[in-house]
C-alpha cells in the first residue's frame, strides 16, 4: 500500500511482522512527514527501522516507551549524508514549521526521527 509519493507501508514493517491495522494511521502520518523531509533533501530515504513489535523492540534493547512501538518513529539513512548532517536538516524543517516537532536521535549509522509533539534531541 502506498502511503505517499515515495513510501510504502511495507517499508515500516517490523522484522517478521506487518504493521498492525490499528497503527496504520500513525504510520501514514509518519510517512507524510518523512515525505516532506525527502522532498526537501531531493534524495531517497532508507528506513532501517520503522514499526517494531514489542518482542522485536525488547530483542534489540529498544527503549521501553519507544516511538517505534506506536509506528510514530523511524530510523533512517540517506546515502551520502552523515547521521548528524541529516539530523540538522530535520531540525531545520522542524524550526521552519514544515514538519511538527519531535525526537531527533543521532547514532553512528542512522538518524532517528519521530513526531511526539515536542522537540527533544539525543545522541545514541
Amino acid at each position: 500500500m502506498r502511503l505517499s509519493e515515495h513510501f510504502l507501508l511495507s517499508e515500516f514493517d517490523s522484522r517478521t511482522e506487518t504493521v498492525p491495522k490499528a497503527l496504520q494511521d500513525n504510520v501514514f502520518a509518519l510517512a507524510q512527514r518523512l515525505q516532506v523531509i525527502r522532498s526537501h533533501l531531493g534524495k531517497p530515504i532508507d528506513i532501517t527501522s520503522g514499526w517494531r513489535s514489542p518482542e522485536h523492540n525488547l530483542e534489540i534493547g529498544g527503549a521501553r516507551r519507544s516511538m517505534h512501538l506506536w509506528a510514530s518513529g523511524a530510523d533512517i539513512q540517506v546515502e551520502g549524508m552523515a547521521p548528524r548532517e541529516l539530523a540538522q536538516e530535520i531540525e531545520f524543517l522542524m524550526d521552519e514549521g514544515l514538519v511538527p516537532g519531535g525526537g531527533i536521535g543521532v547514532y553512528s549509522a542512522h538518524t532517528h526521527v519521530d513526531f511526539r509533539g515536542h522537540v527533544t534531541k539525543w545522541e545514541g
